[in-house]
């Protein structure tokens, strides 16, 4: 709910106002947050009641009250006066960016449609799988209204345009940044991965007090031993990016992160969460979903439509006999310009192997035949190939999916592509809060 502070007064009173406002700079103003919110204050009051303001608009204390409670009831959290006064900071932080990102959005004339919301709310029913209308009946069990999920909904959608209008086009990558990236995924492919989520928390001048930051996180991993929800605190508290995706962070490599992050993933196995580290940003808490070895970027295979001609020979040829087959292979096969001539062959052959093949991954092929194939040009036969059965000469008349290192260089400019995106949308956050009014009355 968006309280008008200034409601009835003229555009130059506000106008004025927020002059004076952002010459003074950023003002956040830190307070504890007291068992007020917890209290059996009446509603009327909670909804009167301002938690924050931001810029021109409000935050009640009815709520942040709504948001604390949303949050308990979807992270398996008890629903204490203690844990919804540990809550309650974070939460109004989370509630504050929200205000940040719509008001951007509304500077630029961003909109967000009902329909886009609708899609958003039938995708959080689908993702935990619900049945349509189930997402209404959590709410009203416990006691949310929807209209908080979907200003929230909303936020998230308007601040994914925001991104897209103001970070997206500045972002460029070069050839060179592209070739170094998959040097360095070569030379690290056989190191171990590590399927990760994370919760940050940042310090410094843009960030938390250390001490605050210090002790959210000790405070948040209690409550993932006693079994919170991390992909929800996440979401929540988390400061990094990746809280929009509940902290996932997908596979890393050990030396691609903070050295003490490093450090501590080697040492620990899946399913388990790390005490708060004090990295060179803030505080993070991983959780480590799996463990593999190194396999680089996975490249979707081509598939090849392949056909064969085929002389059979016994496996106890000899030599003489194996290279007379191979000759006579060669003969019959070296002028065939297209796997229709090829087939053709193949039937006079009287061999029962030769033929098409159909569509087939070279993975699926011997070993020998793999190599052979993987640099054969269209409609060119190969050389002789002596297999267990016989003598072979192969074709490929077809090749579908990218090329290996097309598909790789693809892969890896995405990846460099939404890390940047990813840090672009923070910094830009960062900028909101550093030029916003932001004024703590708890």
């Amino acid at each position: 709910m968006t309280i008008d502070l200034f409601h009835g007064f003229s555009r130059r009173v506000r106008a004025g106002f927020f002059r004076s406002v952002r010459r003074a700079g950023l003002r956040v103003v830190v307070a504890t947050l007291l068992g007020f919110l917890a209290s059996a204050a009446p509603l009327h009051a909670q909804t009167l009641s301002i938690a924050a303001v931001v810029n021109e608009d409000a935050i009640s204390v009815y709520d942040l009250n709504v948001r604390i409670t949303m949050l308990i009831a979807t992270s398996n959290l008890d629903n204490t006066q203690e844990v919804r006064r540990r809550l309650a900071p974070q939460v109004l932080r989370g509630l504050i960016d929200e205000h940040l990102e719509l008001q951007e959005a509304k500077r630029l004339k961003i909109n967000v449609t009902k329909d886009e919301i609708n899609v958003a709310l039938a995708q959080i029913e689908r993702q935990n799988n619900f049945k349509p209308g189930a997402l209404d009946q959590l709410l009203q069990r416990i006691g949310v209204p929807k209209s908080t999920l979907i200003e929230r909904t909303k936020a998230e959608i308007a601040w994914s345009k925001v991104v897209r209008d103001r970070v997206l086009p500045q972002i460029q990558i070069g050839p060179e940044e592209i070739d170094a990236a998959v040097r360095d995924i070569r030379a690290n492919a056989t190191r171990p991965e590590y399927l990760t989520a994370e919760i940050v928390l940042p310090t410094g001048p843009q960030g938390t007090k250390d001490s605050d930051a210090r002790q959210l996180a000790v405070r948040i991993v209690q409550e993932l031993k006693r079994g919170a929800n991390f992909q929800m605190l996440a979401q929540n508290f988390s400061q990094s990016p990746s809280a929009a995706r509940g902290g996932d962070m997908g596979w890393v490599k050990a030396g691609n992160v903070d050295p003490k992050i490093s450090a501590a993933l080697e040492k620990m196995k899946p399913g388990q969460v790390t005490e708060p580290i004090r990295a060179e940003d803030g505080y993070h808490i991983i959780l480590l979903r799996k463990k593999r070895l190194g396999s680089g970027i996975k490249i979707p295979e081509p598939k090849l439509k392949i056909s064969q001609f085929y002389l059979p020979l016994p496996a106890s040829a000899s030599a003489v006999a194996v290279s007379q087959t191979a000759q006579k292979a060669r003969a019959l096969t070296q002028n065939a310009k297209s796997c229709t001539q090829f087939d053709a062959l193949g039937r006079q052959s009287g061999s029962s192997l030769s033929g098409n093949l159909g569509a087939v991954k070279p993975s699926s092929l011997p070993v020998a035949l793999q190599s052979v194939v993987s640099s054969l040009p269209i409609n060119h036969p190969s050389a002789p190939v002596r297999t267990k059965e016989g003598v072979v000469v192969l074709m490929v008349c077809e090749r579908s999916g990218q090329d290996t290192m097309a598909a790789m260089r693809a892969e890896v400019r995405r990846r460099l592509f939404a890390e940047r995106a990813d840090n672009g949308a923070r910094r830009l956050l960062r900028d909101l809060r550093r030029r916003a009014f932001v004024d703590v009355r708890l």
